[in-house]
């Protein structure tokens, strides 16, 4: 997913009149998305609506950024979630990095954490496994990535992430 640039809700919207339920004694917030599609532009050019329940699952802090910067944060399909996924949303990124930290090994044979140490086990070990796999994944993974030119900053949605080969 490149970005999200639009938004609808159909007839099966919540509103904010129907927003509260009330559950034994307590009034609770309706915890659904029912009704609401974005609409999507993809990294290789096509656009699609999209169901919120499906989005906010894969992408839930661009999806947060997107309600915040519409002014669409407090409908009852944002309402309930948003606020918690921005405010998780270091929490989020920092997980990731520690995954990045936890292995080194998998059935004896070190995997590397960068291209240069990939390279260099497999000079070390005479072979071009390593060389091998890189660019077999990268033929794959490359149409997902847009390169930015030098000084170029990135957008406002985007954060920085170390990232491994694993």
């Amino acid at each position: 997913m490149d970005e999200i640039t639009g938004h609808k809700a159909d007839e099966n919207a919540v509103t904010k009149e129907e927003q509260w339920i009330q559950v034994g004694s307590n009034r609770q917030m309706q915890k659904t998305t029912e009704g609401w599609q974005l609409r999507v532009l993809w990294k290789n050019g096509t656009t699609t609506w999209e169901w919120l329940r499906n989005l906010k699952e894969s992408n839930p802090v661009k999806v947060a950024e997107y309600a915040i910067a519409q002014g669409i944060a407090k409908e009852p399909a944002f309402a309930w979630w948003v606020p918690f996924v921005l405010r998780k949303r270091d929490r989020y990124i920092s997980a990731v990095g520690t995954r990045y930290q936890k292995r080194t090994h998998k059935f004896g044979i070190e995997v590397p954490k960068t291209v240069m140490r990939a390279y260099e086990i497999d000079r070390e070990t005479g072979t071009d496994f390593w060389a091998k796999a890189i660019e077999k994944e990268m033929l794959h993974v490359r149409p997902a990535f847009e390169v930015q030119d030098r000084g170029k900053s990135a957008p406002c949605s985007f954060m920085f992430s170390n990232s491994s080969i694993e």
